[in-house]
């Protein structure tokens, strides 16, 4: 399984989670992706760009994603989520 976790702010408009996933992808050598993944509160928001890909959507739970250790440490995402990365989270946690 390859999961592309993420993090967004509310009413993050739908292409730009198209076009950050596109650059993502397009920066590393990595096997397609397989599942999206994100914050169970912000999976609605994440689903039809899964629909639209045809990939599956793994909502992740808070207390799975203040779990999972991530390399990446942001305070904004530290203070909202209890984790450094809530999209590395949120891959590592599916």
């Amino acid at each position: 399984m390859i999961v592309a976790g993420f993090g967004f702010r509310a009413g993050a408009p739908p292409e730009s989670l198209r076009a950050a996933l596109a650059l993502a992808l397009a920066q590393r050598d990595v096997p397609p992706v397989t599942h999206l993944a994100t914050a169970q509160d912000k999976s609605a928001a994440l689903d039809p760009l899964g629909q639209a890909l045809g990939l599956p959507l793994v909502p992740v739970s808070a207390e799975a994603i203040a779990a999972a250790r991530t390399i990446t440490q942001g305070d904004a995402s530290r203070r909202a989520r209890g984790t450094g990365s809530l999209s590395e989270a949120a891959a590592l946690a599916a």
